[in-house]
């Protein structure tokens, strides 16, 4: 199946790039930024895999990674994946001290949101960009009287807006 899609693939390269068909198909798919078909069945392949592990625990489909079916040994192959747990952040009552400078404007009027009582359920998130180029988000609401909290990193090849929007999603 890859070598049927790398067909399609060299077409878009030289359809991209309008060179002519003798041209190396490295430099060519280099130039177009089109990566190789293998490459692109492995990534949707494990983003199918991380997709079925975000499910809640206990759902049947979530158990197809780890299945010892063909299907489930190549997830967990593309995965490198051994452990099956969900990682949930659980703030505790005792804040453990943040190696970091923190910017806190209008102190009083913060302290008012986060104690404001609303309908529903209200979640407090924020996503940021460093100097370096890392970004991440948090998210964080209150379920009874716990603060829990989710943070993700988002690697070096976003801008602080997508990370906000990620965040909201």
């Amino acid at each position: 199946m890859a070598k049927e899609l790398q067909v399609m693939v060299n077409r878009e390269v030289r359809a991209t790039t309008g060179c002519f068909r003798t041209t190396n198909q490295g430099a060519l798919a280099l130039e177009s930024g089109l990566r190789p078909a293998s490459n692109q069945l492995e990534n949707r392949q494990r983003r199918f895999g991380l997709r079925l592990l975000s499910l809640p625990q206990g759902a049947m489909a979530r158990e197809i990674v780890c299945a010892r079916t063909a299907i489930g040994k190549r997830l967990a192959s593309a995965l490198s994946y051994t452990w099956m747990a969900t990682e949930e952040i659980v703030l505790g009552s005792v804040p453990l001290p943040f190696e970091a400078e923190v910017i806190q404007e209008e102190r009083e009027k913060a302290m008012e949101e986060a104690t404001a009582q609303r309908p529903g359920h209200t979640m407090f998130t924020d996503g940021s960009r460093t100097e370096e180029g890392a970004t991440g988000y948090a998210v964080a609401w209150k379920e009874d009287q716990t603060w829990k909290g989710v943070k993700t990193h988002m690697g070096y090849n976003q801008e602080a807006f997508d990370v906000e929007c990620a965040a909201l999603m």
